[in-house]
């Protein structure tokens, strides 16, 4: 009778390890697929004329019309109230050259069109020094690297709208409201 009862104990804990073990994988499967459905579902921004690391499309480089790059973006964070978006390049002189500096774009807009002159406000580049794009002209040997960054806002920043804002004063204006970033990076070369 003894016996029996020290083997019965010995199946119960068996039994509860396998229990406990099962959980484990469970709990670990579980964590495995949520990181890569919030991988999947993480803030993107992509667009159909171009890929992540590759050539930027010929018709938004100097070299064709000059026009800006359609882009598109996904699975904004909540609370998100606004959009901006800028491109950036650092030449060898090492200072940030913009290439779109793009604000004000509503929270209900989730595609740019090539092109796109009246979606949101635009600031200033830093080759004509003037509001709108400015395509890339790269000079010199070798792929110059050019960085498109959208910023999900809690709130639209609140800028003087007297004079076109540079990448600088937008970006000064958009700390502390922005909920995530996703970046772009394209290349041109000459």
């Amino acid at each position: 009778m003894k016996e029996e009862m020290v083997e019965k104990k010995i199946k119960n804990i068996k039994q509860l390890r396998m229990y406990k073990l099962m959980i484990g994988i469970f709990m670990l499967l579980s964590l495995a697929v949520n990181a890569q459905s919030n991988k999947t579902n993480a803030f993107t921004l992509f667009s159909d004329a171009f890929v992540n690391n590759g050539p930027i499309a010929k018709l938004n480089t100097c070299d064709s019309l000059g026009i800006s790059p359609q882009l598109a973006w996904s699975n904004a964070p909540v609370g998100t109230k606004g959009y901006a978006i800028t491109m950036h390049h650092f030449p060898k002189t090492g200072e940030k050259l913009a290439y779109i500096v793009l604000y004000d774009i509503a929270a209900n807009i989730n595609y740019l069109p090539a092109g796109a002159t009246s979606v949101g406000t635009w600031g200033m580049n830093s080759h004509s020094n003037k509001p709108g794009y400015a395509p890339p002209c790269s000079k010199g040997p070798g792929a110059k690297k050019y960085i498109i960054t959208i910023y999900a806002l809690s709130e639209q920043p609140k800028i003087d709208n007297t004079y076109p804002i540079k990448i600088n004063q937008l970006l000064a204006a958009i700390n502390g409201h922005v909920l995530d970033s996703a970046i772009l990076t394209v290349q041109h070369t000459r």
